[in-house]
């Protein structure tokens, strides 16, 4: 029996039991039921061999910017003997080696007091994590803190795969999206709001007015997570990056029926109810959302840039030059890795980045300055 068959039978059977669900236990359901789920099942991959690339996938460049990042953020705190890096979600650990890698050639004394721990649901992906660390054994660590630490918090397409509720306003009331069983298939319902004290505050805080007939992602794990954030960091940063919008941008035409897509085969895919546990399905981040609910918790707005700024501040060109043997007009394949990362078409504009800080007063990061 495949992954699809599996998960249509359990959502089937709680549809049955329930009378109806809503699209966050739906989508919960195929992407990390065990076993079977898209990122808990034997069968992910992420890069050219998968379904979809990260910014990791594209060049090593862009751990090595994310390390010059960590470094001014250890400088920025007074290089603290004890320096906790704890990255979400950290795929098939290859950010986190393209990190460490960079850390320990240029930056030994800072690599010398990080700890690197790594929060993953994915078994797989853990285990994979695990191969491709192999080498920096010594300062890894797996699971959720023990204690707030001191460091840094950071994720790359972390927020994008949390499940989320859909609404859309109908006739002036906010309904929540279901799913139901017509004819053994899954059929879409409109009803009352499943949770609905919490998603009304969301869009409230989050600064969503939603429009007639107008539908969005309401991402309620994101506040959940932000405040394990808030909770987890005794002082340090949080940097989260990952594509998304400004909640003044989500009723754009061309988003008005909200962001979900799905992606099988580096295709993008419209329908979430096909291939279950075997495509991925996933959401632009609200970042007002994470900036109003991390202001909430106890976190203070650093900055919020695109990802081209944030990298051309950090030194991608120059990196580009000095760790791979130069960026000319016939080195086409890290021209190609370049404009996929900073140029607007590519992931320089669709990508957000955003800094938040605890228990620090008185800096500035160089990743957020204006230029241009």
């Amino acid at each position: 029996m495949n992954n699809h068959t599996k998960i249509f039978e359990l959502l089937s059977n709680k549809i049955i039991e329930k009378g109806k669900i809503t699209f966050k236990e739906f989508m919960q359901t195929a992407l990390y039921q065990p076993e079977s789920g898209y990122y808990t099942g034997r069968n992910i991959d992420i890069g050219k061999t998968g379904d979809f690339y990260t910014s990791s996938n594209v060049h090593p460049v862009f751990g090595w910017c994310i390390a010059q990042q960590i470094y001014d953020m250890w400088e920025t705190m007074g290089n603290p003997s004890d320096f906790i890096i704890l990255e979400l979600g950290a795929g098939t650990g290859m950010l986190a080696k393209d990190i460490l890698s960079y850390l320990k050639k240029n930056f030994q004394g800072c690599f010398e007091h990080i700890t690197y721990q790594i929060l993953e649901v994915s078994s797989t992906l853990m285990e994979k994590q695990q191969v491709t660390l192999n080498d920096f054994q010594e300062k890894l660590q797996w699971g959720t803190p023990q204690e707030p630490i001191i460091g840094v918090i950071f994720s790359n397409e972390f927020f994008d795969a949390l499940p989320v509720h859909r609404v859309k306003k109908i006739g002036g009331e906010i309904k929540e999206l279901y799913i139901v069983l017509k004819d053994g298939k899954f059929s879409e319902l409109y009803d009352d709001l499943s949770e609905k004290e919490e998603i009304m505050d969301y869009l409230e805080t989050s600064g969503v007015k939603l429009k007639e007939g107008q539908q969005i992602e309401v991402c309620l794990e994101a506040k959940r997570w932000v405040d394990k954030i808030a909770a987890f960091l005794k002082k340090g940063f949080h940097l989260a990056i990952d594509y998304g919008y400004l909640a003044s941008e989500l009723d754009w035409p061309h988003r008005f029926d909200g962001t979900l897509m799905c992606y099988k085969n580096h295709k993008a895919v419209t329908n979430p109810y096909m291939d279950l546990g075997e495509q991925d399905i996933t959401a632009h981040v609200n970042f007002s959302a994470l900036q109003s609910f991390g202001e909430k918790a106890g976190l203070v707005n650093t900055g919020f840039t695109n990802q081209m700024k944030f990298l051309v501040n950090l030194g991608i060109f120059e990196k580009m030059q000095i760790q791979s043997s130069g960026f000319s007009q016939g080195n086409e394949k890290k021209n190609l890795a370049l404009k996929r990362l900073i140029m607007p078409e590519g992931m320089g504009e669709t990508f957000k980045v955003l800094i938040q800080h605890k228990r620090l007063k008185n800096f500035s990061l160089k990743s957020l300055k204006n230029f241009g």
